[in-house]
């Protein structure tokens, strides 16, 4: 089976790219426990609905073959990721392809720390450190060129 970005396509990462906290959010955070709660009932009330439609997509896609993710190199690296990703996320599979975006794969919606141990795990296995920078950038980009700065790097 032939997996395109016309056949499969990529998660939207607009939503995410969108939010932006309240100011009341902020203030609440100073009157523990009720500004916590209060703003944790507010972030499941506008991030569950985006995340149950992508963990439909997910659950609706066929099973992706690793050759859809490149050469050898590209698919060990992709098989790592995808692990990762399954380790720390709780999305329902990893059928993500190459142009799914990377700040929808790893995206800490369970306490907001999932994103930090996965950057922490990605960097150990890949023997590799990337700045604050780097890591924003590439949150912009798909996995595809997240798996290429990795080969990128971890080669140097």
């Amino acid at each position: 089976m032939l997996v395109t970005p016309d056949s499969v396509h990529p998660l939207d990462a607009s939503p995410l790219k969108e939010y932006s906290e309240p100011i009341s959010g902020k203030w609440l955070m100073w009157l523990p426990p009720i500004g916590w709660l209060w703003n944790h009932m507010r972030w499941q009330r506008w991030a569950g609905p985006i995340r149950s439609r992508h963990e439909a997509t997910l659950r609706g896609r066929q099973e992706i073959p690793l050759e859809t993710w490149g050469d050898d190199a590209h698919q060990a690296v992709a098989t790592h990721i995808l692990a990762i990703i399954d380790d720390n996320f709780g999305w329902p599979n990893t059928r993500f392809v190459p142009w799914d975006p990377v700040c929808v794969a790893m995206w800490a919606y369970e306490d907001g720390l999932d994103d930090m141990a996965a950057v922490s795990d990605i960097e150990k296995a890949f023997g590799v450190t990337f700045t604050d920078d780097e890591w924003l950038r590439m949150y912009g980009g798909t996995l595809a060129e997240l798996i290429d700065v990795l080969l990128l790097k971890a080669v140097r």
